[in-house]
């Protein structure tokens, strides 16, 4: 019972530091599209959502590099099965992201295997 405690304790330690820097890790949902040729999440595939160009904490982070001023969002949104203009809460506040594909961001065929993607996918629903 401990460890499972200890687990939750260090996944929500996690999910807060992300939320601090825009970002958050959420499953995409079934939804229908508002306009044609809208790109829509993939319900049940596995992203991280960052913040738009205004988040303070990405702004911070990117700040000395090619990608500040929000650069990070077009750098983001050319990501493979990316869905940008999203709606996530971070830090309870409905915040505009981009959704990147967890598994376009991993290397499951190297360094990770099918196990960490069953660990991710875990983690993401035990804390959202």
């Amino acid at each position: 019972y401990m460890e499972a405690t200890d687990k939750r304790a260090e996944r929500e330690t996690a999910r807060k530091a992300l939320a601090k820097i825009g970002i958050a890790i959420t499953v995409g949902k079934q939804r229908e599209q508002r306009h044609e040729g809208e790109v829509l999440p993939i319900p049940g595939r596995d992203y991280v959502a960052i913040a738009g160009g205004r988040h303070q904490g990405l702004a911070r982070i990117f700040s000395d590099s090619r990608w500040k001023q929000g650069g990070w969002v077009q750098a983001m949104g050319r990501i493979d099965g990316a869905v940008k203009n999203q709606q996530v809460k971070i830090m309870a506040r409905n915040t505009r992201v981009t959704l990147v594909p967890v598994d376009q961001l991993l290397d499951l065929d190297g360094d990770f295997g099918d196990d960490d993607a069953v660990a991710v996918r875990q983690d993401a629903e035990a804390v959202f």
